[in-house]
């Protein structure tokens, strides 16, 4: 009688149908085909990089509640009624003379009122899977980001001495997306209601005086233009990671750079 290969004090009248080695039940799964020794099965699995993409693939719209929960938990600890929200929001000056270049960053995920939030993040539910299931989520991120900072930089342009604060100049970047996404798919956008939905949220931004024509406009524009750079149907680039990440870094390296100088463009000598 043979013995396991794997406990040689265990005999076994069962073998690998892939390698033909004696092994005993705890040594054996089931195949396709009769059973695999656990050597084979190891070796028949994919490689670790592989499954991460593939359990990040079908994982759903992950990065979407990630963004979700990170602007709620900001407004908890930097509420619209308190006085810390200044510290925080996008103005020129104080990224300028102050060096707060962070606020660039961060007053993307503030907001001045419970149904400016609530407005918001209603938007970001219903959109944000769509475009992020479309693209993936590196580049969804890239979207996202790219667009934050769009927003940031056209408002310090046009509204340099108007604190500002909110995520809607990314949520705008993700209408712009969309459309593009629909349009080079061969979709008519019109068709979708994507369109209509840009318009009502542009006649919206220009008709209430409080609302950063800048943050939306500039959200908008940076995120058509960042999804028609990583679009997947951009021959050659539907699944090379490296030039997604340069894209990405360039993208937002730029966009920052942009805010930046704005900022500085905005205070008088």
């Amino acid at each position: 009688m043979e013995t396991c290969y794997r406990h040689d004090e265990r005999e076994t009248g069962r073998h690998c149908t892939r390698c033909a080695r004696a092994a005993c039940s705890d040594c054996l799964r089931p195949a396709s085909v009769g059973s695999h020794c656990l050597d084979c099965v190891k070796a028949a699995a994919p490689p670790v990089a592989e499954r991460v993409r593939i359990q990040v693939a079908t994982a759903g719209p992950v990065l979407t509640y990630i963004f979700l929960a990170a602007n709620l938990a900001a407004f908890v600890v930097v509420p619209g009624s308190g006085p810390r929200l200044a510290e925080y929001a996008l103005w020129a000056p104080a990224i300028d003379i102050n060096g707060e270049w962070w606020r660039i960053i961060t007053s993307g995920f503030l907001h001045g009122s419970v149904m400016h939030i609530a407005f918001n993040m209603f938007a970001l539910y219903r959109i944000g899977p769509v475009v992020e299931q479309t693209l993936g989520w590196l580049r969804f991120l890239g979207v996202y980001v790219i667009s934050l900072l769009g927003g940031s930089f056209l408002a310090m342009v046009l509204e340099p001495e108007s604190p500002a604060v909110g995520a809607s100049g990314a949520l705008f970047g993700l209408f712009g997306a969309l459309w593009v996404l629909y349009q080079r798919g061969g979709i008519n956008p019109w068709r979708t209601g994507i369109g209509s939905l840009i318009v009502i949220n542009l006649l919206i931004t220009f008709a209430v005086p409080i609302i950063s024509v800048g943050g939306h406009v500039g959200g908008l524009l940076a995120g058509g233009a960042a999804a028609f750079m990583l679009s997947p149907e951009r021959t050659g680039w539907r699944s090379n990671t490296s030039a997604t990440v340069v894209i990405i870094v360039v993208g937002v390296a730029a966009m920052f750079s942009a805010a930046l100088v704005a900022a500085n463009a905005s205070t008088p000598l």
